[in-house]
């Protein structure tokens, strides 16, 4: 239930709003005060168009408001005339339907901002309702002192980039223009806007570090960035783009650090709101989820093996289009010997124990398995047992696309299929071509007939290729 100010609680809340104006700017001048309002600024999208001087200029007409727990800062339906951001505590963002029932659209944390409907116009109001959630201070801007700013010849600071960054929270344009959100309404993508924090980079930063747990996935609004692994560029993401998906679907490490190369803008996603965002609309999660593979077939490149210097561009590309993505528990067996060799598993993360009766082999990252039965069409069966000794993500290709990609004359990778017989002596290897061959390309008449998108990150429900410890699909409520 929501938490409705009595006429006492109102009246004390104008009160401490009023007492704490003042004692803001009794310490405005002070160097502390300065540096606490320009390290909250420099959270958000202005560090990037503004020096420190401008940030303390454009904060002087704010009003430095504070409130307990559980009081509104606004319902929806109040008139939008003041836009904030937080300094301190944290407040959650409601939507109420037509008999009174709420539910969390986000959670905001210092830094984030709040109530850009004000830019909408004179008789714009609250689309939801925003409640303080522990004690809270933030910066309030009205719409009146946004008038005097703007009129002050002697303020020497350009608004323009204030003005865009205070549009960020309404402008549904901007998620227009982007590929993953094509095809989604208007009501779900001013959701989807309600639900994103807003942050700024400048150049040469970095905003995920290689091993990392992150918490957030990002979509590029302006600048660009390059995902890399020691020397090696692995991806590059501008306008439209997102990183950090495969961290957040997959719960594992950051594959790479990512870098701005220069001064950006990024929509943030948080964990808690990723559920509610991925069920929004059907069509970005599809997005997403190919992203995702592209991202995790995309790593297999830092590793300087001859079996995936052999995979082209191409080739990549194509095993992201048909694998499917599989996690197991630590101590999961992925298979036993004598299971029929049906997939071929390459490791993105995690620790697989191999057990034969010669011995037991442990692989880690960028090393694969389970090629011998698909390679050997005599040798159907697994010679051995396969356990995850640590929570695993796989990239895993069924025997009908393996042969595509290995197998054959007219195969994709022919000498990636030579590396992987090097491997298997009891195999007879065959001769390497006399002049190396590039890695064929996929051309459009070839991929036609076999790509197979996979819709859900989940095993396809064949009985032989289906495992019970794999990822689930998400089930998708109705949103209109």
């Amino acid at each position: 239930m929501l938490r409705r100010m009595s006429p006492t609680t109102m009246s004390g809340a104008h009160h401490r709003r009023a007492s704490s104006l003042q004692l803001f700017r009794q310490s405005a001048k002070s160097v502390r005060t300065r540096r606490k309002v320009v390290n909250i600024l420099q959270l958000t999208p202005l560090r990037i168009s503004y020096r420190e001087d401008e940030l303390v200029r454009i904060a002087s007409p704010m009003t430095s408001v504070q409130l307990v727990d559980g009081v509104q800062v606004y319902n929806a339906g109040d008139p939008a005339d003041f836009w904030g951001i937080i300094c301190k505590g944290a407040m959650t963002k409601l939507s109420v339907d037509k008999d009174g029932n709420t539910a969390i659209v986000a959670e905001l944390g210092p830094g984030d901002m709040f109530g850009s409907e004000m830019l909408l116009g004179p008789d714009a109001v609250r689309a939801f309702t925003v409640e303080a959630k522990t004690p809270v201070r933030y910066l309030e801007l009205t719409r009146e002192k946004l008038r005097e700013m703007q009129e002050d010849n002697s303020l020497a600071v350009n608004l323009d980039a204030l003005l865009e960054t205070m549009k960020l929270g309404t402008s549904i344009d901007v998620l227009k223009e982007m590929e993953m959100f094509r095809g989604v309404s208007r009501r779900n993508m001013e959701t989807f806007m309600n639900m994103l924090h807003f942050r700024g980079l400048s150049e040469g930063e970095y905003i995920i570090k290689e091993g990392g747990f992150g918490n957030s996935l990002y979509i590029v609004q302006r600048g660009e960035l390059e995902a890399r692994s020691g020397n090696m560029v692995l991806n590059s993401f501008r306008k439209g783009q997102c990183f950090g998906e495969v961290a957040m679907m997959m719960q594992i490490p950051r594959t790479s650090d990512v870098i701005s190369t220069k001064p950006c803008i990024l929509f943030e996603l948080l964990s808690p709101e990723f559920d509610k965002f991925m069920r929004v609309d059907r069509r970005v999660y599809d997005f997403i989820a190919t992203n995702t593979k592209e991202r995790i077939a995309q790593q297999f490149r830092k590793y300087t093996t001859a079996f995936f210097d052999a995979l082209s561009e191409d080739t990549l590309a194509y095993i992201a289009r048909v694998c499917t993505l599989e996690v197991f528990q630590a101590d999961d067996v992925i298979f036993k010997t004598g299971d029929p060799s049906d997939r071929f598993f390459m490791i993105a993360d995690g620790e697989v124990s191999i057990k034969t009766d010669a011995k037991v082999t442990t692989l880690g990252k960028g090393r694969y398995f389970g090629e011998v039965g698909l390679i050997a069409r005599s040798d159907a069966r697994r010679t051995g047992t396969a356990t995850a000794t640590t929570r695993s993500l796989f990239v895993t290709i069924d025997a009908v696309n393996f042969d595509k990609i290995f197998v054959g004359s007219n195969c994709l990778a022919p000498n990636a299929l030579f590396d992987l017989k090097m491997a298997l002596p009891r195999i007879a290897v065959p001769v390497r071509p006399a002049t190396p061959q590039r890695s064929k390309s996929l051309s459009p008449r070839d991929s036609k007939p076999v790509i197979r998108r996979t819709e859900t990150l989940s095993p396809r429900a064949n009985k032989a290729t289906t495992s019970p410890n794999a990822l689930k699909p998400i089930k998708w409520p109705s949103i209109e």
